[in-house]
């Protein structure tokens, strides 16, 4: 499992939850250079919901198709 957090002096949490390595590092890179974003990010919903219950995350972004469920099915946990 690769996820990995980044900080940098922030202003919001934001998770990025996708199963494709690649999608999750150009995420991270991406968002974590928009701004004074703190940036995590989970390949799997169970590495997620673990993540979601230790902190507070002001912007979880999901992948449609997961492994096991689909973003849809992780978001209604979540809520």
């Amino acid at each position: 499992m690769e996820d990995e957090k980044t900080d940098v002096g922030t202003s919001a949490s934001l998770l990025v939850v996708d199963d494709d390595p690649l999608m999750r590092k150009l995420l991270q890179r991406f968002l974590s250079q928009q701004g004074n974003y703190r940036v995590a990010t989970a390949s799997e919903p169970e590495t997620a919901l673990q993540l979601l219950q230790s902190d507070w995350w002001d912007l979880v972004l999901l992948d449609w198709l997961l492994p096991g469920m689909t973003g849809l099915d992780l978001l209604k946990v979540i809520r």
